[in-house]
Protein backbone atom coordinates (compact mmCIF):
# COMPACT_ATOMS: atom_id res chain seq x y z
CA UNK A 1 0.00 0.00 0.00
CA UNK A 2 2.85 2.33 0.82
CA UNK A 3 4.41 1.57 -2.55
CA UNK A 4 1.10 2.23 -4.29
CA UNK A 5 0.75 5.53 -2.47
CA UNK A 6 4.32 6.50 -3.29
CA UNK A 7 3.86 5.71 -6.98
CA UNK A 8 0.50 7.46 -7.11
CA UNK A 9 1.99 10.53 -5.47
CA UNK A 10 5.01 10.41 -7.75
CA UNK A 11 2.68 10.42 -10.74
CA UNK A 12 0.18 12.98 -9.52
CA UNK A 13 2.62 15.57 -8.22
CA UNK A 14 4.05 16.38 -11.68
CA UNK A 15 0.50 16.92 -12.92
CA UNK A 16 -0.11 19.24 -10.00
CA UNK A 17 3.02 21.14 -10.94
CA UNK A 18 1.79 21.48 -14.53
CA UNK A 19 -1.55 22.66 -13.16
CA UNK A 20 0.21 25.24 -10.98
CA UNK A 21 2.25 26.47 -13.94
CA UNK A 22 -0.90 26.87 -16.02
CA UNK A 23 -2.63 28.65 -13.13
CA UNK A 24 0.32 31.00 -12.63
CA UNK A 25 0.48 31.77 -16.36
CA UNK A 26 -3.21 32.57 -16.41
CA UNK A 27 -2.94 34.66 -13.25
CA UNK A 28 -0.02 36.61 -14.68
CA UNK A 29 -1.98 37.24 -17.84
CA UNK A 30 -5.04 38.38 -15.90
CA UNK A 31 -2.84 40.61 -13.69
CA UNK A 32 -1.28 42.17 -16.80
CA UNK A 33 -4.74 42.81 -18.24
CA UNK A 34 -5.82 44.45 -15.01
CA UNK A 35 -2.73 46.67 -14.96
CA UNK A 36 -3.53 47.72 -18.52
CA UNK A 37 -7.12 48.46 -17.48
CA UNK A 38 -5.93 50.54 -14.53
CA UNK A 39 -3.65 52.56 -16.83
CA UNK A 40 -6.47 52.99 -19.34
CA UNK A 41 -8.82 54.08 -16.54
CA UNK A 42 -6.43 56.87 -15.55
CA UNK A 43 -6.06 57.95 -19.18
CA UNK A 44 -9.85 58.06 -19.59
CA UNK A 45 -10.23 60.04 -16.38
CA UNK A 46 -7.64 62.57 -17.59
CA UNK A 47 -9.32 62.73 -21.01
CA UNK A 48 -12.73 63.51 -19.49
CA UNK A 49 -11.21 66.19 -17.27
CA UNK A 50 -9.49 67.73 -20.29
CA UNK A 51 -12.72 67.70 -22.31
CA UNK A 52 -14.59 69.39 -19.44
CA UNK A 53 -11.86 72.04 -19.32
CA UNK A 54 -12.23 72.49 -23.08
CA UNK A 55 -15.98 72.99 -22.69
CA UNK A 56 -15.38 75.64 -20.05
CA UNK A 57 -12.76 77.36 -22.20
CA UNK A 58 -15.17 77.39 -25.16
CA UNK A 59 -17.77 79.14 -23.00
CA UNK A 60 -15.16 81.57 -21.69
CA UNK A 61 -13.88 82.36 -25.17
CA UNK A 62 -17.37 83.11 -26.49
CA UNK A 63 -18.18 85.18 -23.43
CA UNK A 64 -14.92 87.15 -23.63
CA UNK A 65 -15.50 88.03 -27.28
CA UNK A 66 -19.04 89.27 -26.67
CA UNK A 67 -18.20 91.09 -23.43
CA UNK A 68 -15.35 92.99 -25.07
CA UNK A 69 -17.18 93.88 -28.30
CA UNK A 70 -18.04 97.55 -28.73
CA UNK A 71 -21.03 96.62 -30.87
CA UNK A 72 -22.34 94.33 -28.14
CA UNK A 73 -21.79 97.00 -25.49
CA UNK A 74 -23.73 99.57 -27.53
CA UNK A 75 -26.53 97.06 -28.19
CA UNK A 76 -26.83 96.20 -24.47
CA UNK A 77 -26.79 99.84 -23.49
CA UNK A 78 -29.38 100.82 -26.15
CA UNK A 79 -31.35 97.55 -25.76
CA UNK A 80 -31.02 96.80 -29.48
CA UNK A 81 -32.58 93.30 -29.62
CA UNK A 82 -31.77 92.75 -33.30
CA UNK A 83 -28.04 93.16 -32.72
CA UNK A 84 -28.16 91.05 -29.54
CA UNK A 85 -30.06 88.32 -31.40
CA UNK A 86 -27.44 88.35 -34.17
CA UNK A 87 -24.53 88.13 -31.72
CA UNK A 88 -26.18 85.48 -29.55
CA UNK A 89 -27.05 83.24 -32.51
CA UNK A 90 -23.52 83.62 -33.90
CA UNK A 91 -21.97 81.73 -30.98
CA UNK A 92 -24.48 78.89 -30.63
CA UNK A 93 -22.72 75.53 -31.08
CA UNK A 94 -22.34 72.13 -29.45
CA UNK A 95 -20.36 73.89 -26.70
CA UNK A 96 -22.69 76.91 -26.30
CA UNK A 97 -26.42 76.15 -26.16
CA UNK A 98 -27.59 79.34 -24.44
CA UNK A 99 -26.62 83.02 -24.65
CA UNK A 100 -28.34 85.54 -22.34
CA UNK A 101 -27.81 89.30 -22.24
CA UNK A 102 -28.75 91.14 -19.02
CA UNK A 103 -29.00 94.91 -18.74
CA UNK A 104 -27.43 97.05 -16.04
CA UNK A 105 -30.76 97.13 -14.21
CA UNK A 106 -30.80 93.34 -13.91
CA UNK A 107 -33.48 92.72 -16.53
CA UNK A 108 -33.08 90.15 -19.28
CA UNK A 109 -32.60 91.83 -22.66
CA UNK A 110 -32.39 88.73 -24.86
CA UNK A 111 -32.06 84.95 -24.50
CA UNK A 112 -31.40 82.59 -27.43
CA UNK A 113 -33.50 79.82 -25.83
CA UNK A 114 -36.64 82.02 -25.91
CA UNK A 115 -36.09 85.13 -28.06
CA UNK A 116 -39.57 86.54 -27.44
CA UNK A 117 -39.38 86.48 -23.64
CA UNK A 118 -37.43 89.40 -22.19
CA UNK A 119 -37.59 92.23 -19.65
CA UNK A 120 -37.99 89.71 -16.79
CA UNK A 121 -35.65 90.16 -13.85
CA UNK A 122 -32.35 88.26 -13.57
CA UNK A 123 -31.35 89.99 -10.36
CA UNK A 124 -32.03 86.85 -8.32
CA UNK A 125 -29.66 84.78 -10.42
CA UNK A 126 -26.64 84.17 -8.21
CA UNK A 127 -23.81 85.05 -10.63
CA UNK A 128 -25.39 88.18 -12.18
CA UNK A 129 -24.79 90.53 -9.25
CA UNK A 130 -21.15 89.47 -8.88
CA UNK A 131 -20.59 89.75 -12.62
CA UNK A 132 -22.03 93.28 -12.59
CA UNK A 133 -19.37 94.10 -10.03
CA UNK A 134 -16.72 93.21 -12.59
CA UNK A 135 -15.95 89.58 -11.73
CA UNK A 136 -15.85 86.84 -14.40
CA UNK A 137 -17.49 83.69 -13.04
CA UNK A 138 -17.43 80.18 -14.38
CA UNK A 139 -19.26 77.20 -12.93
CA UNK A 140 -22.58 75.44 -12.49
CA UNK A 141 -25.59 77.71 -11.94
CA UNK A 142 -29.37 77.53 -12.04
CA UNK A 143 -30.53 79.87 -14.79
CA UNK A 144 -34.04 80.03 -16.24
CA UNK A 145 -35.01 77.07 -14.06
CA UNK A 146 -32.30 74.79 -15.48
CA UNK A 147 -28.88 73.80 -14.15
CA UNK A 148 -26.21 74.75 -16.70
CA UNK A 149 -22.46 75.09 -17.00
CA UNK A 150 -22.02 78.81 -17.57
CA UNK A 151 -19.52 81.63 -18.02
CA UNK A 152 -20.83 84.93 -16.65
CA UNK A 153 -19.03 88.25 -17.16
CA UNK A 154 -19.65 91.98 -17.53
CA UNK A 155 -20.22 93.63 -20.90
CA UNK A 156 -17.75 96.52 -20.90
CA UNK A 157 -18.01 99.76 -22.78
CA UNK A 158 -14.59 101.06 -23.82
CA UNK A 159 -13.18 97.94 -22.15
CA UNK A 160 -13.76 99.19 -18.61
CA UNK A 161 -17.28 100.54 -17.95
CA UNK A 162 -19.84 97.78 -17.11
CA UNK A 163 -23.11 98.23 -18.99
CA UNK A 164 -24.61 94.78 -18.52
CA UNK A 165 -23.87 91.06 -18.30
CA UNK A 166 -23.45 88.33 -20.91
CA UNK A 167 -24.00 84.68 -19.99
CA UNK A 168 -22.77 81.83 -22.21
CA UNK A 169 -23.97 78.41 -21.06
CA UNK A 170 -24.37 74.81 -22.11
CA UNK A 171 -27.21 72.56 -20.90
CA UNK A 172 -26.29 69.46 -18.92
CA UNK A 173 -28.15 67.21 -21.34
CA UNK A 174 -27.26 63.75 -22.65
CA UNK A 175 -25.55 65.20 -25.72
CA UNK A 176 -23.18 67.27 -23.56
CA UNK A 177 -22.32 64.28 -21.36
CA UNK A 178 -21.85 61.97 -24.34
CA UNK A 179 -19.33 64.41 -25.77
CA UNK A 180 -17.34 64.11 -22.54
CA UNK A 181 -17.12 60.29 -22.83
CA UNK A 182 -17.03 60.00 -26.62
CA UNK A 183 -14.87 57.08 -27.89
CA UNK A 184 -14.41 55.67 -24.37
CA UNK A 185 -15.99 52.62 -22.77
CA UNK A 186 -17.30 54.48 -19.71
CA UNK A 187 -20.34 56.47 -18.68
CA UNK A 188 -20.49 59.66 -16.62
CA UNK A 189 -23.05 60.93 -14.13
CA UNK A 190 -23.10 64.56 -13.00
CA UNK A 191 -24.83 65.44 -9.76
CA UNK A 192 -25.30 69.20 -9.35
CA UNK A 193 -27.42 70.80 -6.64
CA UNK A 194 -29.15 67.47 -6.00
CA UNK A 195 -30.07 66.88 -9.66
CA UNK A 196 -28.56 63.96 -11.59
CA UNK A 197 -27.61 63.88 -15.28
CA UNK A 198 -26.41 60.68 -16.98
CA UNK A 199 -24.66 60.14 -20.31
CA UNK A 200 -26.43 56.79 -20.82
CA UNK A 201 -28.55 54.11 -19.19
CA UNK A 202 -27.06 50.60 -19.24
CA UNK A 203 -27.32 47.28 -17.43
CA UNK A 204 -23.68 46.33 -17.97
CA UNK A 205 -21.73 44.98 -15.01
CA UNK A 206 -19.83 47.75 -13.20
CA UNK A 207 -16.13 47.23 -12.46
CA UNK A 208 -15.45 50.43 -10.51
CA UNK A 209 -16.73 53.96 -10.00
CA UNK A 210 -14.63 57.09 -9.46
CA UNK A 211 -16.19 60.21 -7.92
CA UNK A 212 -14.51 63.53 -8.70
CA UNK A 213 -15.62 66.90 -7.17
CA UNK A 214 -16.46 69.58 -9.75
CA UNK A 215 -14.23 72.64 -9.44
CA UNK A 216 -16.00 75.94 -10.11
CA UNK A 217 -15.95 79.62 -9.17
CA UNK A 218 -17.02 80.69 -5.71
CA UNK A 219 -20.78 80.78 -5.39
CA UNK A 220 -21.50 78.15 -8.02
CA UNK A 221 -23.67 75.14 -7.28
CA UNK A 222 -21.96 72.18 -5.55
CA UNK A 223 -21.53 69.07 -7.65
CA UNK A 224 -19.58 65.96 -8.44
CA UNK A 225 -18.87 63.74 -11.43
CA UNK A 226 -19.07 59.96 -11.15
CA UNK A 227 -17.18 58.01 -13.85
CA UNK A 228 -18.37 54.41 -14.22
CA UNK A 229 -15.97 51.79 -15.61
CA UNK A 230 -17.40 48.48 -16.81
CA UNK A 231 -16.13 44.94 -16.53
CA UNK A 232 -13.73 43.73 -19.22
CA UNK A 233 -15.08 40.80 -21.30
CA UNK A 234 -11.50 39.71 -22.02
CA UNK A 235 -10.58 39.34 -18.34
CA UNK A 236 -13.85 37.56 -17.56
CA UNK A 237 -13.25 35.14 -20.44
CA UNK A 238 -9.70 34.43 -19.22
CA UNK A 239 -10.95 33.80 -15.68
CA UNK A 240 -13.67 31.42 -16.92
CA UNK A 241 -11.18 29.56 -19.10
CA UNK A 242 -8.75 29.28 -16.19
CA UNK A 243 -11.46 27.80 -13.98
CA UNK A 244 -12.48 25.29 -16.62
CA UNK A 245 -8.91 24.22 -17.22
CA UNK A 246 -8.31 23.81 -13.49
CA UNK A 247 -11.44 21.68 -13.15
CA UNK A 248 -10.46 19.65 -16.21
CA UNK A 249 -6.97 19.02 -14.86
CA UNK A 250 -8.32 18.20 -11.40
CA UNK A 251 -10.70 15.61 -12.85
CA UNK A 252 -7.90 14.16 -14.94
CA UNK A 253 -5.69 13.85 -11.85
CA UNK A 254 -8.39 11.95 -9.97
CA UNK A 255 -8.84 9.55 -12.87
CA UNK A 256 -5.12 8.92 -13.20
CA UNK A 257 -4.77 8.32 -9.44
CA UNK A 258 -7.64 5.80 -9.44
CA UNK A 259 -6.25 3.91 -12.42
CA UNK A 260 -2.79 3.76 -10.87
CA UNK A 261 -4.10 2.47 -7.55
CA UNK A 262 -5.96 -0.36 -9.30
CA UNK A 263 -3.20 -1.46 -11.67
CA UNK A 264 0.03 -0.69 -9.79
CA UNK A 265 1.06 -4.31 -9.15
CA UNK A 266 0.75 -5.32 -12.79
CA UNK A 267 2.16 -2.16 -14.39
CA UNK A 268 4.75 -0.92 -11.88
CA UNK A 269 7.62 -0.68 -14.33
CA UNK A 270 5.66 1.05 -17.12
CA UNK A 271 4.25 3.53 -14.64
CA UNK A 272 7.72 4.18 -13.23
CA UNK A 273 8.86 4.97 -16.72
CA UNK A 274 5.84 7.22 -17.21
CA UNK A 275 6.65 9.12 -14.00
CA UNK A 276 10.24 9.45 -15.10
CA UNK A 277 9.20 10.83 -18.48
CA UNK A 278 6.80 13.26 -16.89
CA UNK A 279 9.57 14.50 -14.62
CA UNK A 280 11.68 15.03 -17.71
CA UNK A 281 8.90 17.18 -19.14
CA UNK A 282 8.47 19.16 -15.96
CA UNK A 283 12.22 19.53 -15.63
CA UNK A 284 12.51 20.83 -19.16
CA UNK A 285 14.61 17.96 -20.51
CA UNK A 286 11.81 17.10 -22.90
CA UNK A 287 10.30 20.19 -24.56
CA UNK A 288 6.51 20.28 -24.35
CA UNK A 289 6.20 20.33 -28.12
CA UNK A 290 8.25 17.08 -28.30
CA UNK A 291 6.21 15.18 -25.69
CA UNK A 292 4.02 13.41 -28.25
CA UNK A 293 6.94 12.02 -30.29
CA UNK A 294 8.91 10.92 -27.25
CA UNK A 295 5.95 9.22 -25.58
CA UNK A 296 5.26 7.44 -28.86
CA UNK A 297 8.77 5.98 -28.83
CA UNK A 298 8.92 5.08 -25.13
CA UNK A 299 5.44 3.56 -24.89
CA UNK A 300 5.18 1.48 -28.04
CA UNK A 301 2.55 -1.01 -26.87
CA UNK A 302 -0.63 0.52 -28.20
CA UNK A 303 -2.88 -1.75 -26.10
CA UNK A 304 -1.21 -0.94 -22.78
CA UNK A 305 -3.03 1.37 -20.41
CA UNK A 306 0.17 3.33 -19.79
CA UNK A 307 0.39 4.11 -23.48
CA UNK A 308 -3.17 5.45 -23.46
CA UNK A 309 -2.45 7.65 -20.44
CA UNK A 310 0.79 8.91 -21.95
CA UNK A 311 -1.04 9.77 -25.16
CA UNK A 312 -3.73 11.58 -23.17
CA UNK A 313 -1.13 13.61 -21.30
CA UNK A 314 0.64 14.49 -24.54
CA UNK A 315 -2.66 15.54 -26.13
CA UNK A 316 -3.58 17.58 -23.07
CA UNK A 317 -0.25 19.42 -23.08
CA UNK A 318 -0.66 20.01 -26.81
CA UNK A 319 -4.17 21.34 -26.13
CA UNK A 320 -2.77 23.72 -23.53
CA UNK A 321 -0.19 24.96 -26.04
CA UNK A 322 -2.87 25.41 -28.68
CA UNK A 323 -5.16 27.20 -26.22
CA UNK A 324 -2.37 29.53 -25.12
CA UNK A 325 -1.49 30.23 -28.75
CA UNK A 326 -5.13 30.88 -29.58
CA UNK A 327 -5.52 33.16 -26.56
CA UNK A 328 -2.47 35.10 -27.66
CA UNK A 329 -3.87 35.40 -31.16
CA UNK A 330 -7.30 36.50 -29.92
CA UNK A 331 -5.75 39.13 -27.67
CA UNK A 332 -3.84 40.73 -30.55
CA UNK A 333 -6.11 40.17 -33.57
CA UNK A 334 -9.33 41.76 -34.83
CA UNK A 335 -11.73 38.86 -35.41
CA UNK A 336 -13.53 40.34 -38.43
CA UNK A 337 -10.54 41.43 -40.54
CA UNK A 338 -7.71 39.30 -39.18
CA UNK A 339 -5.59 42.44 -38.70
CA UNK A 340 -3.89 43.53 -35.50
CA UNK A 341 -6.32 45.04 -33.03
CA UNK A 342 -5.88 48.48 -31.47
CA UNK A 343 -4.20 47.30 -28.29
CA UNK A 344 -1.62 45.25 -30.20
CA UNK A 345 -0.89 48.14 -32.56
CA UNK A 346 -0.47 50.55 -29.64
CA UNK A 347 2.22 48.24 -28.23
CA UNK A 348 3.92 47.89 -31.62
CA UNK A 349 3.77 51.64 -32.21
CA UNK A 350 5.34 52.26 -28.81
CA UNK A 351 8.22 49.92 -29.67
CA UNK A 352 8.84 51.58 -33.07
CA UNK A 353 8.69 55.13 -31.69
CA UNK A 354 11.09 54.04 -28.95
CA UNK A 355 13.41 52.60 -31.61
CA UNK A 356 13.30 55.90 -33.51
CA UNK A 357 14.21 57.71 -30.28
CA UNK A 358 17.20 55.43 -29.58
CA UNK A 359 18.67 55.19 -33.06
CA UNK A 360 17.66 58.52 -34.58
CA UNK A 361 15.42 56.85 -37.15
CA UNK A 362 12.18 58.14 -38.59
CA UNK A 363 8.91 56.60 -39.64
CA UNK A 364 5.30 57.44 -40.29
CA UNK A 365 1.75 56.66 -39.21
CA UNK A 366 -1.25 56.66 -41.54
CA UNK A 367 -4.80 56.77 -40.18
CA UNK A 368 -7.28 55.78 -42.89
CA UNK A 369 -11.07 55.89 -42.80
CA UNK A 370 -13.52 54.36 -45.31
CA UNK A 371 -15.61 57.21 -46.72
CA UNK A 372 -19.34 57.19 -45.92
CA UNK A 373 -19.18 53.69 -44.47
CA UNK A 374 -22.54 54.25 -42.75
CA UNK A 375 -24.09 54.67 -46.20
CA UNK A 376 -22.85 51.17 -47.11
CA UNK A 377 -24.44 49.67 -43.99
CA UNK A 378 -27.68 51.62 -44.43
CA UNK A 379 -28.12 50.90 -48.15
CA UNK A 380 -26.50 47.47 -48.58
CA UNK A 381 -26.77 45.95 -45.09
CA UNK A 382 -24.28 45.16 -42.35
CA UNK A 383 -23.10 41.86 -43.94
CA UNK A 384 -22.04 43.88 -46.97
CA UNK A 385 -20.32 46.36 -44.66
CA UNK A 386 -18.41 43.48 -43.05
CA UNK A 387 -17.38 42.29 -46.51
CA UNK A 388 -16.07 45.76 -47.35
CA UNK A 389 -14.02 45.80 -44.13
CA UNK A 390 -12.50 42.39 -44.92
CA UNK A 391 -11.65 43.38 -48.49
CA UNK A 392 -10.20 46.64 -47.18
CA UNK A 393 -7.94 44.62 -44.89
CA UNK A 394 -6.76 42.53 -47.86
CA UNK A 395 -6.01 45.62 -49.94
CA UNK A 396 -4.02 47.18 -47.12
CA UNK A 397 -1.94 44.08 -46.40
CA UNK A 398 -1.28 43.55 -50.13
CA UNK A 399 -0.22 47.19 -50.65
CA UNK A 400 2.19 47.80 -47.77
CA UNK A 401 5.69 46.38 -47.24
CA UNK A 402 6.40 43.24 -45.26
CA UNK A 403 8.10 45.39 -42.61
CA UNK A 404 5.02 47.60 -42.20
CA UNK A 405 2.06 46.84 -39.93
CA UNK A 406 -1.65 47.52 -40.23
CA UNK A 407 -4.40 47.37 -37.59
CA UNK A 408 -8.10 47.94 -37.39
CA UNK A 409 -8.09 51.09 -35.27
CA UNK A 410 -11.82 51.23 -34.64
CA UNK A 411 -15.02 50.87 -36.69
CA UNK A 412 -14.06 51.66 -40.28
CA UNK A 413 -10.70 53.22 -39.29
CA UNK A 414 -7.33 51.60 -39.94
CA UNK A 415 -3.86 52.55 -38.70
CA UNK A 416 -0.82 51.76 -40.88
CA UNK A 417 2.64 51.87 -39.28
CA UNK A 418 5.52 52.56 -41.67
CA UNK A 419 8.88 52.16 -39.85
CA UNK A 420 12.06 53.63 -41.29
CA UNK A 421 10.42 55.74 -44.00
CA UNK A 422 10.68 59.49 -44.62
CA UNK A 423 7.74 61.87 -45.05
CA UNK A 424 7.81 61.71 -48.85
CA UNK A 425 7.86 57.92 -48.81
CA UNK A 426 4.98 57.83 -46.34
CA UNK A 427 2.91 60.17 -48.48
CA UNK A 428 3.67 58.08 -51.58
CA UNK A 429 2.54 54.93 -49.78
CA UNK A 430 -0.66 56.69 -48.68
CA UNK A 431 -1.40 57.69 -52.29
CA UNK A 432 -0.74 54.12 -53.39
CA UNK A 433 -3.20 52.78 -50.82
CA UNK A 434 -5.85 55.37 -51.69
CA UNK A 435 -5.53 54.59 -55.41
CA UNK A 436 -5.81 50.86 -54.73
CA UNK A 437 -9.07 51.44 -52.87
CA UNK A 438 -10.41 53.68 -55.61
CA UNK A 439 -9.53 51.09 -58.29
CA UNK A 440 -11.02 48.23 -56.27
CA UNK A 441 -14.53 49.79 -56.33
CA UNK A 442 -15.60 48.02 -53.15
CA UNK A 443 -19.23 49.13 -53.52
CA UNK A 444 -21.49 49.78 -56.53
CA UNK A 445 -21.32 53.27 -57.97
CA UNK A 446 -24.13 55.73 -57.28
CA UNK A 447 -25.18 54.69 -53.77
CA UNK A 448 -23.94 57.96 -52.26
CA UNK A 449 -26.11 61.06 -52.21
CA UNK A 450 -25.09 63.82 -54.62
CA UNK A 451 -22.21 61.84 -56.09
CA UNK A 452 -20.32 61.74 -52.78
CA UNK A 453 -17.49 59.15 -52.66
CA UNK A 454 -18.56 55.95 -50.91
CA UNK A 455 -16.19 53.07 -50.15
CA UNK A 456 -13.12 55.14 -50.99
CA UNK A 457 -10.41 56.01 -48.49
CA UNK A 458 -9.41 59.24 -46.74
CA UNK A 459 -5.94 59.14 -45.18
CA UNK A 460 -4.13 61.34 -42.68
CA UNK A 461 -0.32 61.09 -42.67
CA UNK A 462 2.05 61.98 -39.82
CA UNK A 463 5.79 61.38 -39.45
CA UNK A 464 7.69 60.61 -36.28
CA UNK A 465 11.34 60.84 -35.37
CA UNK A 466 13.52 61.26 -32.32
CA UNK A 467 11.65 63.35 -29.76
CA UNK A 468 8.17 62.45 -31.05
CA UNK A 469 5.71 60.73 -28.70
CA UNK A 470 3.10 58.15 -29.64
CA UNK A 471 0.25 60.48 -28.66
CA UNK A 472 1.70 63.30 -30.73
CA UNK A 473 2.00 61.31 -33.96
CA UNK A 474 -1.47 59.79 -33.54
CA UNK A 475 -3.06 63.19 -32.90
CA UNK A 476 -1.30 64.65 -35.94
CA UNK A 477 -2.40 61.79 -38.21
CA UNK A 478 -5.95 61.99 -36.85
CA UNK A 479 -6.03 65.76 -37.43
CA UNK A 480 -4.85 65.28 -41.01
CA UNK A 481 -7.53 62.62 -41.52
CA UNK A 482 -10.11 65.12 -40.31
CA UNK A 483 -8.78 67.64 -42.82
CA UNK A 484 -9.04 65.04 -45.59
CA UNK A 485 -12.70 64.51 -44.66
CA UNK A 486 -13.34 68.24 -44.58
CA UNK A 487 -11.73 68.70 -48.01
CA UNK A 488 -14.08 66.26 -49.72
CA UNK A 489 -12.85 62.73 -48.79
CA UNK A 490 -11.04 60.23 -51.06
CA UNK A 491 -7.77 62.04 -50.55
CA UNK A 492 -4.51 62.09 -48.63
CA UNK A 493 -3.54 64.92 -46.28
CA UNK A 494 -0.12 65.06 -44.66
CA UNK A 495 1.83 67.62 -42.71
CA UNK A 496 3.90 68.60 -45.76
CA UNK A 497 1.23 68.82 -48.47
CA UNK A 498 -2.46 68.28 -49.22
CA UNK A 499 -3.79 66.21 -52.11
Amino acid sequence: MRLTLRVVLATVLPFLLVLAIVGVLFQQRIAAERETLAWNDEQVRSLIAERLRDEREALATAGAIMSGSRETARAVESRDLDVLREWGSLFLSSSVSRVIFVGSDGSVLFRTSDPYRFSDSAAEWTPVAEAQAGEALRGFYRLDGAVVLADVRSVLRYGEIPVGVVITAVDLDQSFLRNLVERTDVSITLTVDGETYRSSETTRAVRREVVVPLQSSQGSLPGEAKITFYRSPEIDALARLRTRLLVLVGVLLLVVAAVLTWTINRYLVPYTVLVSELLRVVGGETPREAVGDRFGRVFSDRHHEVTIIASTVADYLATIDRNMTELERLSTTDQLTGLFNRRSMEQTLGVEVGRAERYGEQGAVLIADIDHFKTINDNLGHPEGDRVLREAAHILTDTIRSTDAVARWGGEEFLILLPRVDADGAEATAHKIRTAFEDAQLVPAGIGAGGEPVGTLSIGVASYRSGTTVDTVIREADANLYRAKQQGRNRVVSSISDS
